[in-house]
């Protein structure tokens, strides 16, 4: 666009530039005929002028020969005084011919002088004698044709003298219409020039313009092509991360449905424990799939405060540490945990805490050889709790310490360690105890243990309120769509234990056979199933039921595909509920409740 810019400005100044060239062109040529006109002009007032003075000597010398005339013929001295006038006005006369006559050719300045001898000549030889005898009162000469040859030759130079003026005004309008022609050419030719010049702006322009058009309209349609191609791809994205939605969480439902079935039965202490474990890790690792779909769909990491979910702070410190007493057990290191006061359910990022005490798990066992590991939590009060992680391992002196917590820090950095690592383990959770307002500090002695004591602070959540178990009328049952056997079994056992009858249909086809044959109290329908989906199953269930005059049964989606658009489409065919796989049995439980009382009430 820059490098357009400036060719554009660089044709506008050429064009600029040729325009200005013509037109200084076309000033100087009109200039110079201005100057000649001007120059012609001046030499016409001129000659005119010396034309006049011409005829006024030629009058001058009449007048003067008439009275010599005069004189002659009657020998009256009144005609004295008429010649003397003559004299003087020629005399005048020939001054001013004279001066005008400077810059006239050799020929006209020639013709002047001979006049002005031939009258001087007239003066003396013919009209001064004559005088003296009239005032003489003699007898004057009775020759006259000297006197009239005299001035006929006077006469003739004159006339000589308007013929060679004449011929010069002559030359001069030559001279005129020849700068009055130059200065009408220069001008059209200035102007066709100009307007050549701009006619080739304009086309250049046009072509530019046309250029650049066909060039924006091939960009256009390479971008129009990059965002068909870019929605193809959001659109394969979406459908990936709805099929991997669909495919971790579908068996980890069957992992957490289970899990939470199980626990609403008679368990022992151990058993319980056990329970707890499994379904904290399965909501761990729920949380890190949405984290990573999240990741993967907005190109940006999830934040803290999105990432929190409400646990059992104890189920918690238990399930977290059961994998590293398993390694440790086979090291012959004992683990034992102490956290009885801390069986409460709080609301924070359970996966920055499990790796906050990981991290200090593995370290741990990794540098325990006998003895045990020991993991203690307490309640301080206001939410604050402290974790303590002890050992019995080889321990670190102060030196060590000083610098242990920095990233890529080790204990033992020579070659023949025994145990490896990167040395980041310390330094992630210092940054992970801050973020959770707290501190990491470390007591060591060497060749005895060390101990690493953290404090957090944790949200208290608030009690959870039991949901009543859902009734259906007398007769009608629940509906499980599922393509999976394992989640069919997960809702069904969760409806068992609630006393509600329940019919099971593997995709969505059977799904609107099945609602053509019975209504039912409510329906659990998964979105992504072979044959036909759940959304079109859904809405072949409200065409049937409005051909059938039936009311609307309740559909609960129940899905692994939980992105927006999902929850969106399921509403837009007619789900008035939307459950994310893994389903808790609370949430499910809650669910049913809702939208059986809203029949309820409609039904009223």
């Amino acid at each position: 666009m820059r490098a357009t810019k400036a060719r554009r400005f660089r044709d506008l100044c050429a064009g600029l530039g040729a325009i200005v060239a013509v037109m200084s062109t076309v000033a100087t040529v009109v200039w110079a005929s201005l100057d000649s006109i001007e120059a012609a002009s001046a030499n016409v007032a001129e000659a005119s002028q010396e034309l006049a003075w011409a005829d006024t000597v030629s009058d001058a010398v009449n007048d003067e020969a008439n009275a010599i005339d005069g004189l002659v013929a009657t020998g009256d001295s009144h005609f004295i005084a008429p010649w003397a006038q003559g004299r003087a006005r020629l005399g005048a006369a020939f001054v001013h011919l004279t001066a005008f006559t400077n810059d006239d050719p050799v020929i006209q300045r020639r013709d002047v002088a001979l006049a002005r001898q031939e009258v001087m000549l007239w003066e003396r030889s013919f009209a001064e004698p004559r005088i003296a005898a009239a005032n003489a009162h003699r007898r004057m000469p009775a020759d006259m044709a000297t006197g009239v040859r005299l001035v006929d030759s006077v006469q003739s130079h004159l006339e000589d003298l308007r013929t060679g003026e004449h011929r010069l005004l002559q030359n001069r309008d030559v001279v005129l219409a020849e700068s009055y022609r130059v200065s009408r050419l220069a001008l059209a030719t200035g102007v066709a020039l100009a307007l050549a010049t701009m006619l080739l702006i304009l086309a250049r322009s046009y072509g530019q313009f046309t250029r650049e058009t066909a060039l924006a309209q091939t960009e256009a349609c390479k971008l129009k092509q990059a965002l068909a191609d870019a929605e193809a791809a959001q659109h394969a994205k979406t459908r990936f991360l709805a099929n991997m939605s669909h495919e971790m969480r579908t068996p980890l439902n069957g992992v957490a449905g289970m899990a939470q079935a199980l626990a609403r039965t008679d368990l022992d202490r151990a058993q319980r424990e056990q329970v707890e474990a499994i379904t904290f890790s399965a909501a761990l690792l729920d949380h890190l799939i949405g984290d990573l779909l999240s990741l993967t769909r907005d190109g940006v990491s999830v934040r803290q405060d999105r990432l929190r979910s409400r646990f059992n702070l104890g189920a918690a410190t238990r399930a977290i540490a059961a994998p590293f007493a398993a390694a440790a057990e086979a090291k012959g290191v004992a683990v034992r945990i102490d956290g009885g006061d801390v069986d409460v359910d709080v609301s924070a990022d359970a996966g920055a805490l499990a790796e906050l005490l990981a991290c200090l798990l593995s370290n741990a066992v990794k540098f325990t050889e006998r003895g045990e590991v020991r993991l203690g939590a307490r309640a301080l009060g206001d939410g604050r709790f402290a974790f303590e992680v002890a050992d019995t391992g080889r321990g670190f002196d102060a030196a060590t310490k000083a610098r242990i917590f920095e990233a890529f820090a080790q204990c033992d950095d020579s070659d023949t360690r025994p145990q490896g690592g990167a040395g980041l383990g310390l330094a992630v959770a210092k940054r992970l105890a801050g973020e959770f307002g707290g501190a990491l500090t470390a007591q060591s002695e060497p060749g005895v243990g060390s101990r690493f004591c953290v404090e957090v602070s944790l949200a208290l959540a608030e009690p959870a309120a039991t949901a009543p178990e859902p009734e259906a009328e007398a007769g009608c049952r629940v509906l499980v769509v599922d393509d999976n056997e394992v989640n069919r079994r997960v809702l069904g056992a969760i409806l068992d234990q609630v006393g509600l009858e329940w019919l099971a249909a593997v995709d969505g086809r059977e799904a609107v056979d099945a609602a053509r044959r019975e209504a039912f109290a409510a329906i659990l329908m998964d979105i992504q199933m072979p044959v036909m989906d759940g959304l079109t199953a859904t809405r072949e269930i409200r065409r049937l039921e409005r051909e059938l005059g039936r009311p609307a049964t309740p559909v609960i989606v129940v899905s692994a595909n939980c992105q927006p658009e999902h929850i969106a489409a399921g509403a837009a065919a007619g789900a008035q509920r939307h459950l994310a796989k893994p389903v808790s049995v609370q949430a499910l439980l809650g669910a049913l409740n809702d939208v059986l009382a809203e029949e309820t009430a409609a039904a009223a």
